[in-house]
């Protein structure tokens, strides 16, 4: 099913946690613009916008614009809007109206609203006329004791020789000057004589011809043409991925085109689910609508996907809806096992490899001297291998004790040790004891070893490739153990690109999931905004325009003026493109 969608991307501001008293709070969007009287805002209106985003205002017909027309959200709150007051138009004199007497004969200027006394020449009748707009209301009309003559169809009035009113009231005139709306357009002139025109006026008959047909987005022409008649059609047909939206052909009637269809993006169905992953987060809800009680996603609606732990992604982390389908999804892949785990005094059969694929076995067996428990088989699953088997031996006596990565034993190693004998393990520096560092022998079965967890190492060369360096140190390598934290930063031009809580990473077992910046967009200084806010650039600041995201640029008060914003507001900072402007006002003493 198609669909003729309509909507509104809506700008979401998220939230960020303050986790570093040495970074600027964010500053807050605002909701919808305020209305103003008699105009309207310039583009439509939205339901969030972003800290410095502008609109601009436009006023209704005979209404003019005081003030800024554009405003700006400024921390959660919008600049004051302009108004519309009318714009009237005065009215020339009464008296200049045929066959009509102006009472007060002094007046010569009338301003709207005023409200004169007249009356016909011939006394006939007496009236009050009020000026709206450049127009006398009600219009005084008085009898004209000659015949009245009428402008014909396919005549333009240009002016009269008596009184330059519009065509609809040319019994008032005497001689006009006019032309033909068709080819001719010379000026003519001629006279109203009891009620005929000399000469008489005879303009051709004039074809309707349109201009070029409309162009309509994302649609194509199938009938092309130069010369377009009146009857003349256009048909439309829509490029794959869009469907057409009201009558496909459009008629060319009096001159003027009927209005054309439009090409609207087909949206996109649910997505199908991917096995072994959760579900998916939608990037952006502003792009979901409820039809009929069905979910349907707009363009540019986006998906992602995580898999189940266990499982790796194949494939992008993200689908997304462009001409009512979605782009190829991923798959989880059941992920592969490592290392296969020690059981001490025992053998396994097969031999030793970096990683093993989903479903393989391995099979153990005890030294000499050693009875199995458990199962002697282990399977690997979902990135694990299944709980190995231990040996017992006989007589309580345990075998040679466990060995463990990156440590060691802190006493000889012997093949054989008696029931209760405790042995120790330690590990190098910058690793992490996990457990406890004791084993005892009990039963003939050791019990388990700690485990050494390796150091992280934060290095220039990864921290490069994510433009981020270390927030709290400049050295260009830093060395962390298992289980510590370590805070980054972005480079100088460079913005976050995830939230503030990526930026504190925890070393888990020698691995660090380094966060991202990106370039951050340059800042251009405003010349209208600095003269709307009575600023301007230090006098020892550089004059260039141009800023990289981060830098700071430092404004000040033009002369006679005096600060509005705090202090440190004319410090301010380019923030991904972003500016926020200090104000000042008129110095009280200026």
């Amino acid at each position: 099913m198609d669909f003729m969608l309509y909507f509104t991307v809506l700008k979401v501001l998220s939230s960020e946690h303050r986790f570093d008293l040495l970074i600027s709070v964010k500053a807050r969007g605002c909701g919808p613009p305020p209305e103003i009287t008699n105009g309207n805002i310039a583009g439509g209106s939205e339901e969030q916008y972003q800290h410095g985003d502008r609109k601009q205002y436009e006023c209704n017909m005979e209404f003019k614009l005081v003030g800024s027309k554009e405003i700006e959200c400024v921390d959660g709150q919008w600049s004051p809007p302009p108004s519309c007051i009318e714009d009237k138009m005065p009215c020339e004199s009464p008296s200049s109206i045929p066959n009509v007497a102006l009472h007060q004969a002094d007046q010569t200027q009338f301003s709207h609203g005023d409200e004169v006394t007249c009356g016909c020449s011939d006394n006939s009748k007496q009236m009050k006329i009020k000026c709206s707009n450049g127009e006398w209301k009600p219009f005084p009309l008085c009898a004209d004791p000659s015949p009245k003559c009428e402008l014909p169809m396919g005549v333009e009035f240009v002016s009269s020789g008596q009184h330059p009113m519009s065509k609809r009231r040319t019994g008032f005139h005497k001689v006009i000057h006019y032309r033909c709306t068709s080819a001719d357009k010379n000026i003519k002139q001629a006279t109203c004589v009891s009620g005929n025109w000399t000469p008489e006026i005879e303009c051709p008959a004039e074809e309707s011809v349109c201009p070029p047909p409309p162009q309509v987005p994302g649609a194509q022409q199938t009938t092309v043409g130069r010369n377009y008649r009146h009857g003349s059609k256009i048909a439309f047909s829509c490029a794959n991925g869009f469907r057409l939206i009201g009558a496909k052909e459009i008629t060319c009637i009096e001159g003027k085109w009927q209005s054309p269809p439009q090409c609207a993006e087909r949206p996109c169905l649910p997505p199908q689910p991917v096995e072994y992953a959760d579900t998916p987060r939608l990037e952006n809800p502003n792009l979901k609508i409820e039809i009929e009680g069905k979910s349907i996603y707009l363009t540019s609606a986006k998906f992602k996907y995580v898999c189940h732990s266990g499982y790796m992604l194949n494939g992008p982390t993200e689908i997304t809806c462009s001409m009512g389908e979605w782009t190829s999804a991923p798959e989880c892949l059941e992920m592969s096992c490592g290392r296969i785990p020690k059981v001490a005094n025992a053998q396994f059969e097969g031999r030793t490899k970096k990683t093993y694929e989903p479903g393989e076995t391995i099979r153990y067996q005890c030294n000499a001297g050693f009875l199995i428990v458990g199962s002697p088989e282990i399977i690997c699953r979902e990135g694990n291998w299944t709980a190995p088997p231990f040996c017992e031996g006989k007589g309580g006596k345990c075998g040679p004790p466990p060995t463990i990565e990156n440590g060691e034993l802190l006493s000889f190693r012997k093949s054989e040790y008696q029931q209760g004998t405790t042995l120790e393990y330690k590990c190098p520096s910058l690793y992490v004891l996990k457990g406890s560092q004791y084993i005892t022998c009990t039963d003939g079965q050791w019990s388990s070893p700690p485990v050494c967890l390796v150091a992280c190492t934060a290095s220039e060369e990864d921290m490069d490739r994510n433009n981020i360096q270390l927030k709290w140190s400049r050295e260009s390598k830093l060395y962390s153990t298992s289980g510590d934290y370590i805070e980054f930063d972005c480079k100088a031009g460079y913005v976050k690109e995830q939230e503030p809580s990526h930026y504190r990473v925890k070393c888990v077992e020698g691995v660090l999931d380094y966060p991202r910046c990106r370039l951050g967009r340059s800042c251009t200084v405003s010349m209208d905004h600095m003269e709307s806010n009575n600023i301007q650039l230090q006098s020892h600041q550089s004059r260039t325009s141009t800023y990289h995201s981060g830098d700071f640029i430092l404004f000040e008060c033009k002369s006679g003026y005096r600060q509005v914003s705090r202090a440190e507001k004319f410090r301010a900072q380019c923030r991904d493109g972003v500016i926020t402007y200090p104000t000042c006002q008129k110095s009280w003493f200026g």
